[in-house]
């Protein structure tokens, strides 16, 4: 029975997971297209991020705009990394993860699934690994076309380590809220609660991240119950990966959906 349920999910997801890369892979792209006109630009794009109160930067542009934009770093971050990619890849966690369980409870197809000599548990947990190989495909795949297309663009400044590095830091974030929301899932077995909860928290807590220049007293002490706090997008001086960031996320993340799994294993299902 070892990975049968994987299988399944994997195949199932085959289609939409094509459209989900060339979408993601082809705003990639044209974003870098734009790069040169931008450089040619220069000091004009920077001094028009610049006009702009730092407050306004980290609400909008994921708080990235600390890089002139006429950079490489600077425009992927402002236009890729900052906002964009991250929810691309927290939006297809979050899908998946409602579909997994909820989903399937609320269309009476998990009754029948848990009615095989499958138990609970393995279902949750290849339901997620399903879930989680989907999003490492995304983000392999827009890092290689950055890394494959940037010294066509002007780009070769841009070191494909920090590239490689950025995208484990959109990884390691999406798998925060991906956890969060099959967690609710497996624990409610409702697909329209744990839809609007995972986005309510989604937003909620980029909100929070970013309104804390705005209101520092208020929000800066609670600012670190945020995901979006440890995010840091393209950081040119950083050339590895954040094992820290990554192990305390996934960390985290674990011990979610563990405890969501462990009442998952033994609550009855919703009819």
């Amino acid at each position: 029975m070892l990975s049968r349920i994987l299988t399944k999910v994997i195949y199932d997801q085959k289609r939409s997971l094509i459209y989900w890369n060339l979408g993601t892979v082809l705003l990639v792209f044209l974003v870098m297209t734009m790069y040169p006109a931008v450089q040619e630009a220069g000091e004009g794009f920077n001094d028009l991020m610049d006009a702009l109160p730092e407050e306004m930067k980290a609400l909008f542009y994921g708080g990235s705009s600390d890089v002139g934009i006429s950079t490489p770093a600077g425009w992927l971050n402002i236009e890729v990394y900052g906002l964009m990619l991250p929810f691309i890849l927290i939006i297809y966690g979050i899908i998946n993860a409602v579909n997994s369980i909820a989903g399937e409870e609320s269309n009476g197809t998990l009754e029948l699934l848990v009615t095989t000599p499958i138990s609970r548990v393995q279902i949750a947990i290849e339901k997620f690994i399903a879930i989680l190989l989907g999003m490492i495909v995304i983000s392999s795949l827009y890092t290689l076309t950055v890394i494959l297309f940037k010294n066509s663009f002007e780009m070769n400044s841009l070191q494909s380590s920090v590239i490689i590095s950025a995208g484990f830091e959109v990884f390691t974030l999406a798998i925060g809220y991906t956890a969060i929301s099959f967690a609710i899932g497996a624990i409610t077995g409702n697909k329209g609660l744990t839809l609007g909860l995972s986005f309510l928290i989604t937003i909620v807590s980029y909100l929070w991240n970013g309104f804390h220049k705005f209101l520092p007293e208020v929000l800066e002490s609670t600012n670190n119950l945020s995901l979006f706090k440890y995010y840091s997008s393209i950081d040119t001086s950083n050339t590895s990966i954040d094992i820290t960031e990554l192990l305390v996320v996934s960390g985290l993340s674990l011990i979610v959906v563990s405890l969501s799994i462990a009442i998952f294993k033994n609550r009855d299902l919703t009819t």
